[in-house]
């Protein structure tokens, strides 16, 4: 698995999964696109110290060691996971401390109160959105997130932001 480490410089940002084309060998009682998913709301559920969340294109888990992104790419492939982990943010010259941060799910959001900052995941039919909610800063200046992330899918970036991909799709983790 690779590791790679985002500086985010802004506050929101969204995880999607790519559009998808079916396999020609998927069994249709495979394919999680062929059952019947709600298009009104994620489904979720609280497993432990986890919330799990998915619909009929991405699946994702949410804890307090990190948060993980799985697009659906087909009945026949291997998951593609991607491992996102909040390690640092700074507030001007300021590093603040993070705390353990246990997911909350209320609706379609799952909140993680790391102290300093919170981050919070609203839940979409199309991925999720990201955002992160200060309630003061302890100086001023540009807020910037490190964030640790993990997979084996290749990494590239442009001015919108990131993908995390192979030949049948992957991940955006787009700008704010």
């Amino acid at each position: 698995m690779q590791s790679h480490s985002l500086l985010v410089p802004f506050l929101a940002l969204a995880a999607a999964a790519a559009a998808q084309t079916p396999s020609p060998m998927a069994v249709p009682a495979a394919n999680p696109s062929s059952l019947p998913w709600p298009t009104d709301r994620v489904l979720t559920d609280v497993v432990g110290n986890t919330v799990w969340a998915t619909t009929a294109t991405w699946k994702a888990s949410f804890a307090a060691d990190g948060d993980t992104f799985v697009p659906c790419l087909g009945g026949d492939v291997p998951s593609a996971p991607v491992r996102f982990a909040l390690r640092e943010v700074h507030a001007g010259s300021k590093l603040l401390h993070l705390g353990d941060a246990a997911p909350q799910l209320a609706g379609q959001r799952i909140t993680q109160d790391h102290g300093g900052v919170r981050e919070q995941f609203d839940l979409r039919q199309d991925g999720v959105e990201q955002s992160f909610v200060f309630d003061a800063l302890p100086a001023s200046g540009a807020v910037q997130l490190d964030l640790g992330v993990a997979t084996g899918l290749a990494h590239a970036s442009d001015a919108n932001g990131h993908t995390f991909t192979d030949e049948r799709g992957g991940v955006r983790y787009g700008n704010a």
